[in-house]
C-alpha cells in the first residue's frame, strides 16, 4: 500500500545469551526495503550496556485493494447478445487505481442475474488482484420479422439506433 511497515514491540524479540532485551533500552530498530511487498530486513543495534548488530527478515503480504461502487459505465442498455467484453465497469473515484471488468467466462441471459467482476490493480507487486459481483439487467433485443423490427419500449428504440449507427457487436445489419 506504499506505506513503510515496521514491526516492533511483541512482534521483534532480540535475545542475548538467553536473556530477551528491552527495545529502546538495550537496542534500536532500523529497516531496509519495508515498503513494497515482499521481503524485508530489520536490523537491531546495541545500546546503552549493548554493542553490536544483528538483522532478520519479514514477510510484507500484497494489501487488499480497496473496489467500491462498481457500476456499468456503458453500454446504456446490456443485450443477451452484447460481447461481456465490451461492456465498460467503473469504480470509487477514492479507490485503489486498477481496472475491473467483468469475467469473461460467464454469458449473459436475460433478466436480472449477478455477474462477477475481476479487479486487477495498476500496481499488482503490492496489491492483490480481487472479484466480486454486480447486478445486471440483461434485454432481449426487438425481433426481427421480414425485415421488420417491433419496437415496443425506449430500450428497444436505443437497440435499433445502434444497429442502424453500426455501433452493435455481432449484429447483422
Amino acid at each position: 500500500d506504499g506505506n513503510a511497515k515496521e514491526p516492533s514491540g511483541e512482534n521483534v524479540t532480540v535475545t542475548l545469551d538467553g536473556k530477551t532485551l528491552e527495545a529502546g533500552t538495550d537496542y534500536t530498530l532500523d529497516y531496509e526495503n519495508n515498503i513494497n511487498a515482499g521481503e524485508a530486513t530489520v536490523k537491531a543495534t546495541g545500546k546503552g550496556n549493548y554493542s553490536g548488530t544483528a538483522e532478520g527478515t519479514f514477510q510484507i503480504a500484497k494489501a487488499t485493494p480497496t473496489v467500491s461502487d462498481v457500476a456499468v459505465s456503458s453500454p446504456a442498455t446490456i443485450y443477451a447478445s452484447t460481447d461481456i467484453s465490451t461492456i465498460t465497469l467503473t469504480h470509487g473515484a477514492d479507490d485503489t487505481p486498477g481496472t475491473v471488468a467483468l469475467d469473461a467466462d460467464q454469458t449473459l441471459s436475460v433478466g436480472e442475474d449477478s455477474y462477477n467482476w475481476i479487479f486487477i490493480p495498476n500496481d499488482g507487486n503490492n496489491y492483490e488482484t480481487t472479484t466480486g459481483s454486480i447486478r445486471l439487467t440483461v434485454y432481449e433485443p426487438p425481433q426481427e420479422v421480414d425485415g421488420v423490427y417491433q419496437i415496443d419500449s425506449v430500450t428497444d428504440l436505443f437497440w435499433f439506433a445502434g444497429l442502424v449507427n453500426g455501433t452493435l457487436e455481432n449484429v447483422e445489419q
